[in-house]
């Protein structure tokens, strides 16, 4: 049996290794408390930086929600702004409609009033009552002035070659002058032109010479008769017209714009408006050897208003071929012409009487 004095010192050999055991632990310890505390740190860190950048995004959003109010307001205004500017838009095309209304009120008024004028000049006649025969006829003897005689006018249309015209068969004669031959982009405007002219006037083969009023859409010489051939016989329109613009004789177009601009270099008070693209319907006479007329159809944009336009000369020129006896009937039957196309055209078309001891013929 042992003696306590040596289980003493066997117990006392032991307790060295607790002693490390328990610093080991402690050191332990206090590593594991170090890193957390460095979580931790990191995790403040982390929320200090997402609180930052969540008031960063609330602030941008505020910003853009004050800049969304602000270009609400901004397109609230444009479109009261709109409106506004729609309304005075409104209320000033009706002025201008109401301005065209009686602009045409006082045109119609104004054509009567022609009308009348040129009814008045007209010769009045021959009254048919019992007994005045004997006495007109002694009127007659004892005056040299007396009534002339006007054959009616028959308006006719030929496709013409410049050089193969007889200026002094028919007595009247009209050219419409192109500046410029047909482009793409107008060609179009050129083809309702053509069936214009075409689908309003007659052809020249059945009517007598002295009583046609030729207007001449120029052509070149090699078509001119092939053209006319075709307008004789009542070829399609469509077909025609392409032909006939595509052969517009351009040299004959110029030579006749040259020589109004010559007519108005030599006399300044006489002022032809030869600017716009045109064509411009050159008129005149034999019998009234000073009177141009002038039409600036630049204004002319489809198909109806060219009928239209060429029905007017037509009417106007067959219904009064007495214009062309004298300067002032002439001048009258322009007159009238302007106002009438302006009413039922709707354009403004430039129209000129001139009288001018320098035309001669014209052409």
């Amino acid at each position: 049996m042992q003696d306590t004095g040596q289980v003493d010192d066997a117990s006392r050999q032991r307790l060295p290794p607790a002693e490390e055991h328990t610093e080991a632990t402690e050191v332990g310890a206090e590593a594991t408390l170090a890193e957390a505390r460095a979580e931790a740190d990191s995790a403040h860190e982390a929320a200090a930086a997402a609180q930052r950048e969540l008031a960063e995004g609330l602030a941008a959003a505020d910003a853009r929600v004050a800049e969304a109010r602000a270009e609400a307001d901004s397109a609230r205004e444009a479109a009261a702004a709109a409106q506004r500017e729609l309304a005075e838009g409104l209320a000033a095309a009706d002025a201008r409609v109401a301005e065209a209304r009686a602009e045409a009120d006082s045109a119609r008024e104004a054509a009567a009033a022609a009308q009348r004028e040129l009814a008045k000049r007209s010769p009045a006649p021959r009254s048919a009552a019992p007994g005045t025969d004997q006495q007109q006829r002694e009127q007659d003897a004892g005056s040299d002035a007396r009534p002339p005689t006007y054959v009616r006018f028959l308006t006719t249309r030929p496709f013409a070659a410049d050089g193969t015209v007889d200026y002094h068969k028919h007595p009247a004669y009209g050219l419409l002058a192109f500046p410029a031959v047909a482009t793409p982009a107008s060609e179009q405007r050129y083809l309702d032109i053509c069936q214009g002219f075409v689908s309003t006037m007659v052809t020249g083969s059945a009517a007598a010479l002295e009583s046609q009023m030729v207007t001449m859409w120029p052509t070149m010489r090699s078509r001119a008769n092939a053209l006319s051939s075709r307008a004789d016989s009542g070829d399609d329109p469509h077909a025609l017209c392409r032909d006939a613009v595509r052969h517009i004789d351009l040299r004959f177009s110029r030579k006749a714009i040259a020589r109004a601009a010559e007519i108005e270099k030599q006399h300044e008070e006489e002022t032809i408006n030869l600017d716009g693209r045109g064509p411009f319907l050159f008129a005149w006479s034999p019998r009234c050897p000073s009177c141009l007329l002038f039409l600036n159809l630049s204004s002319i944009t489809d198909v109806r208003e060219a009928t239209r336009m060429f029905e007017l000369w037509r009417s106007q020129i067959e219904g009064a071929p007495e214009s062309w006896g004298d300067i002032q009937s002439f001048g009258i039957t322009v007159r009238q012409l302007a106002i009438l196309l302006v009413s039922d055209v709707g354009k403004v078309i430039p129209v000129k009487a001139i009288s001018n001891a320098a035309i001669r013929g014209f052409l």
